[in-house]
């Protein structure tokens, strides 16, 4: 029998979903009803996703990437997304998003096959940047890409547990050793839910540059509140929280509930990152980036090159200028 806290979180779990499919239908928006085309791809190529996989459970290990791995982190509505977006265009990495939500567990035949797509589809890409709340539009484009990330972190994307992780770090580098050697290119990655496991994951990958958003503390706030009431009308407070006992219920008011929760994540964060050398993280105000973007990509391009002698080949720079002149709304 279901206890009752059981049920409590089982309703709320079918009303969130009932709210997120009813703010799709009605956005209007060609992103949002990608997302719901997306989640059918997911369920049709599921039992060859399995299969693939469990062939690749045959192949010998290789925990040890030759790349380093870079890691987009934010606290939520700071602009991770578009960010990523952008790094994905310059940079000639792997951008794991929806192509690898499709084909979540199975790492290395499905992505060495498409290769040549993929890299077709880079070299081709409209250079566009919509998504809708941390999925982007495009067969290949960078997401949260959750149906990869939940194999090892739950299904729990508001909250992170540390003990969770026990036993899933040879896995975890092997899904991602695959991918690596699949395309013969370094990945790059976007989970906001990562942002509050920044410490474990670099203990996993030794070798990985964490670029973290930020965004002016009232404009994140305000975005907060508008996606809680297009997706759970104010009945919950969007997005990520450092512990499961945070209630908006517990605050004056839900204004009130996103502040502390803004200035919750944000020390929590800079806790994380006191353990960290200064290396091995790269901070981007988003504002700042969409005013001026070639400042960050050319940043970005001497820590890879000096900081984790990544190739020159990879570290690009061949639409830099591109973008030396352009610049993107914030609002």
């Amino acid at each position: 029998m279901f206890k009752m806290a059981d049920k409590k979180s089982l309703s709320l779990t079918v009303k969130k979903i009932g709210y997120i499919f009813y703010s799709i239908l009605k956005s209007g928006k060609k992103p949002a009803y990608f997302v719901l085309w997306l989640k059918f791809l997911q369920v049709l190529h599921l039992p060859l996703d399995v299969v693939l996989f469990w062939i690749e459970k045959r192949k010998p290990n290789q925990q040890h990437l030759r790349y380093p791995l870079i890691i987009v982190v934010g606290i939520h509505r700071t602009g991770s997304t578009f960010v990523s977006q952008v790094l994905g265009e310059f940079l000639p990495f792997y951008t794991l998003g929806n192509y690898s939500s499709v084909f979540s567990k199975s790492s290395y035949y499905i992505h060495k096959w498409k290769r040549k797509t993929f890299l077709r589809w880079k070299k081709n890409r409209d250079g566009t940047h919509k998504s809708y709340y941390g999925i982007s539009y495009g067969k290949y484009t960078i997401g949260d890409c959750y149906e990869v990330w939940d194999q090892w972190f739950g299904k729990d994307h508001y909250c992170f547990d540390k003990n969770i992780l026990a036993g899933q770090e040879t896995a975890m580098q092997q899904y991602f050793v695959n991918l690596e050697k699949a395309y013969k290119m370094p990945i790059l990655t976007k989970n906001n839910r990562n942002y509050l496991a920044v410490t474990e994951l670099k203990k996993i990958f030794p070798n990985s540059l964490f670029i973290i958003t930020e965004r002016e503390p009232k404009a994140t706030i305000k975005s907060t509140l508008q996606a809680s009431k297009d997706y759970f009308g104010n009945d919950y407070l969007w997005g990520i929280r450092t512990n499961y006992d945070f209630d908006k219920k517990e605050y004056n008011s839900i204004e009130h509930a996103a502040c502390h929760q803004y200035i919750d994540l944000t020390n929590y964060l800079n806790q994380q990152l006191s353990k960290l050398d200064e290396k091995s993280y790269m901070r981007i105000p988003y504002e700042s980036f969409c005013e001026n973007p070639k400042i960050y990509l050319e940043e970005l391009e001497h820590r890879l090159e000096h900081d984790f002698q990544l190739p020159k080949e990879h570290c690009l720079i061949a639409q830099l200028l591109y973008y030396q002149k352009r610049k993107f709304r914030t609002d």
